[in-house]
């Protein structure tokens, strides 16, 4: 896709939204991207994390990740940091660097500070929202984080920005999906619905870049 291979994306957090979101970048054709993750690969992870499978358990989540996509796209220019994003280390990331920030990490204090610090960076920013405990993918929607309804995380998110005086915005990847929740295990998240959560986000990117190489943004 035109323009897309001059595009810099960062992924922060590389699990069942993460992964999926840095797949659907590189078979598009994204020029670099580095994948931020700390973690490592869990038998816990096999029904929703792309890079994961039996025989490479306990090996580095973005290793693995890069790994694959090299031999997907050998063009791509591809780079890990082995860290996890938080407040105490973010003056450590250039954040500057990147055209877009891909938003898919767990911990909401992280989550919080890297929205915070990539807007305010010049990023363009897509976050995940939760895509635990939902199964029907075709609820998925995308929307400013101040117009979300219905997803937890999002209100936690929107109470917290506001606490940091934050008036920026940013694009948000969400489900309002709700439902009684009667099993837990493997974090209740199903593949289907975190690979389309990953794959919006990547939609997103492709997206915003075709517009702005078009010259009608």
């Amino acid at each position: 896709l035109a323009g897309l291979g001059r595009a810099k994306v960062a992924v922060f957090g590389l699990g069942g939204v993460g992964g999926w979101a840095a797949e659907g970048l590189v078979r598009s054709g994204v020029g670099h991207l580095t994948l931020i993750d700390n973690d490592v690969v869990d038998i816990t992870n096999l029904n929703r994390q792309i890079q994961t499978h039996t025989e490479n358990l306990g090996r580095s989540k973005a290793d693995e990740l890069l790994n694959r996509l090299a031999r997907i796209n050998p063009d791509c220019r591809l780079a890990t940091r082995q860290e996890f994003y938080e407040p105490c280390n973010a003056e450590s990331f250039d954040l500057s660097f990147f055209d877009y920030v891909l938003d898919c990490i767990d911990s909401t204090e992280s989550k919080v500070d890297l929205l915070i610090r990539s807007t305010a960076a010049g990023c363009t920013v897509f976050a995940s929202m939760g895509s635990a405990f939902r199964l029907d993918p075709t609820l998925i929607r995308t929307e400013s984080i101040w117009r979300t309804e219905g997803c937890p995380l999002a209100k936690v998110l929107r109470r917290k920005l506001r606490a940091r005086g934050f008036e920026g915005d940013f694009q948000a990847v969400y489900s309002p999906e709700t439902r009684e929740i009667t099993d837990r295990t493997v974090n209740g998240s199903a593949g289907f619905v975190t690979a389309c959560f990953g794959m919006t986000l990547a939609g997103l990117v492709v997206r915003d870049q075709m517009v702005r190489t078009s010259g009608l943004a």
